[in-house]
This record gives structure tokens, C-alpha cells and sequence, in this order.
């Protein structure tokens, strides 16, 4: 599956997200914005992320929680990266768990200190 990044990423999100609250959306978009089009992850720290969408750090804690648990976003720690890495799903999978996409709750408090903040079972952003 190609990956997308920069403007393409922030196109496919403004699709994607319609359904969304105008602050979970302008959350997305500014994530997407730093999506590396190699990995299709983005590792902007919350204050970047607070200040792209114009919102206080409290209040993008509140929304990323929220985009979590609809399966919009999944979110890991990663050893040696001071901020969270992100990447933006869309639509549905049929299967999750190691090696899918998206990670199911088999894979929560993995062995490298990462945690699977999982949702409703979703793709990724094409």
C-alpha cells in the first residue's frame, strides 16, 4: 500500500474526516502535515501539533483521546523519540494483531515499551 505524506496526506484526511468535530479535524490535518511519506508515521510533539490547530495542550489531549478511541488514530511510545508517533487509519480492515496495519489488543504493552492505544478496527490513510 503506497503511503502518503505532506500535502497528499493532509488531502486524504480533509476526505476522511468529515464526520468528525471541526477541532478533531483540524487535529488530523496538522498531524498529517508531518506524515513521512516513507512510513506513513508522524512524530510531532503536542506542542506543535497544540499550536498547528490552535488549541491548548489540555484540549489536544482530550481530542487525541477521542480520535483513539474512534479508531482514527493510533498513537505509540517509541524508545529514544522524546514525542508520541502517530498514524492517521481510515475506513476498515478485517483482521488485526501482529503484523496488520493496525496492531490489535494482543500487541498493548509491548516488549519495546510501546503501548497499542486501539479503537474500532480501522485502515490506514491511503
Amino acid at each position: 500500500m503506497p503511503t502518503v505524506g505532506g500535502a497528499a496526506a493532509v488531502r486524504a484526511v480533509m476526505l476522511a474526516s468529515r464526520d468528525l468535530k471541526p477541532t478533531e479535524r483540524l487535529v488530523l490535518v496538522a498531524i498529517a502535515s508531518f506524515t513521512n511519506r516513507e512510513t506513513g508515521e508522524a512524530f510531532p510533539s503536542v506542542a506543535t501539533i497544540a499550536d498547528h490547530a490552535g488549541v491548548s495542550p489540555r484540549t489536544l489531549h482530550r481530542v487525541i483521546a477521542r480520535l483513539v478511541a474512534v479508531g482514527r488514530l493510533v498513537v505509540r511510545k517509541v524508545a529514544g523519540i522524546a514525542s508520541n508517533v502517530y498514524r492517521l487509519v481510515t475506513g476498515a480492515v478485517t483482521h488485526t494483531g501482529p503484523g496488520s496495519a493496525i496492531p490489535g489488543p494482543d500487541t498493548a504493552n509491548q516488549a519495546d515499551g510501546s503501548a497499542n492505544h486501539s479503537g474500532p478496527v480501522a485502515a490506514e490513510v491511503p
